[in-house]
């Protein structure tokens, strides 16, 4: 055999990596935050920066970016078996349901009320988020199940060359129903991309002192979209090395994970300070005395007011869009007038010739 194996090619590593000891440790990071996350919203659910923004939406965003940061661990390919070639459509399936599902249940929400013309108060509540996101969820556990049972996944030994063990690495095989199973589950995925995208882009231009969400849950929704998009594109290109497509593609999941989760508990951090900093002005305007109760009564009163100025600014720009509507209604009212005048004056030309030749 020509050229001779070094010993360095007749030994079989299949150890850590250092780029894997990188990102293994970002990951428990992000994972930590997003636990820590998780926990600060069940303990002050209560508080109006986390019910005003639902705390389904905010409970599923967290437990969709922990399947996410999970499915990092079963790309490596030092942990390459059966179970996490399997495991990884699983942890990437939930982990975008439980993100991408909360955003299509929040941006519903938004587009339901904008869309509501009745004069009664409309409110989605958070059982109905709950029931819109885990009704996804469970249609994605139904399709995952049957793509597991079929797609026939299991870990192979490569050996391009017997004499090398350094070559030799294990990959994931699947059977040939597996592209049949997999186009379904991606057309569910589609589909509920396509139908996301289509209500943020509805949703895009409302009012921003009213519904500040939109223009967040837009964004985000193309954040997921976009590294998704890349993450395929990275696996699909051929002439690149395995550990180089692991190495970019975790990190593109990564980013687009955390920038999900920042935008939103970004936001949430900014409304819970100036809250803080609206309660601490109202305090040191009042006596010594006060206590604290009346001091959260006046931060309520103060949202409560606020919220009101939001809906004046929305109630006067649905009248301009009625005024509007109302113009084009009299102006077509008024073509019809018209139009019936000269009707019935040709008419009773016709009335009078007949009557003129009897």
């Amino acid at each position: 055999i020509y050229p001779m194996p070094t010993w360095e090619e007749r030994i079989f590593d299949n150890s850590f990596g250092s780029a894997e000891i990188i990102i293994t440790a970002l990951t428990f990071f992000l994972i930590s935050l997003s636990m820590l996350c998780l926990i600060l919203t069940v303990l002050y659910r209560n508080h109006n920066a986390i019910s005003t923004s639902k705390i389904p939406f905010l409970v599923s965003t967290l437990i969709g970016s922990l399947f996410t940061y999970s499915s990092v661990f079963t790309l490596m390919p030092s942990l390459v078996n059966s179970v996490s070639c399997n495991l990884k459509y699983w942890l990437f399936g939930l982990g975008f349901i439980f993100m991408f599902g909360a955003l299509f249940a929040k941006a519903i929400r938004v587009y339901a009320v904008i869309r509501n013309r009745s004069l009664s108060e409309f409110n989605m509540t958070d059982n109905a988020l709950w029931i819109i996101i885990l009704t996804l969820s469970g249609i994605e556990i139904v399709i995952l199940t049957i793509f597991t049972g079929f797609s026939g996944i299991e870990a192979v030994l490569l050996k391009p060359d017997i004499y090398r063990r350094s070559t030799w690495k294990y990959d994931c095989s699947v059977s040939q129903s597996y592209w049949i199973t997999l186009s379904i589950l991606l057309a569910f995925n589609l589909l509920l991309v396509v139908v996301g995208i289509y209500t943020a882009v509805r949703i895009r231009k409302v009012p921003y002192k009213l519904f500040n969400e939109a223009k967040m849950l837009a964004f985000t929704m193309y954040n997921i979209v976009f590294f998704g998009v890349i993450v395929a594109i990275i696996y699909s290109v051929t002439g690149i090395s395995y550990y180089d497509k692991f190495i970019s593609s975790v990190l593109m999941i990564i980013a687009g994970t955390a920038i999900t989760v920042f935008i939103v508990f970004g936001r949430l951090l900014l409304f819970w300070h100036s809250s803080k900093n609206s309660t601490a002005d109202n305090n040191i305007t009042t006596s010594p005395t006060t206590s604290g109760s009346s001091s959260d009564e006046k931060t309520r009163l103060q949202n409560g007011i606020k919220m009101l100025e939001e809906q004046v600014e929305f109630l006067k720009e649905s009248l301009s869009v009625i005024d509007k509507q109302n113009e084009q209604l009299l102006k077509k009212y008024q073509r019809l007038l018209v139009k019936n005048k000269g009707d019935q004056q040709f008419r009773t030309k016709e009335e009078d010739n007949v009557t003129f030749e009897t």
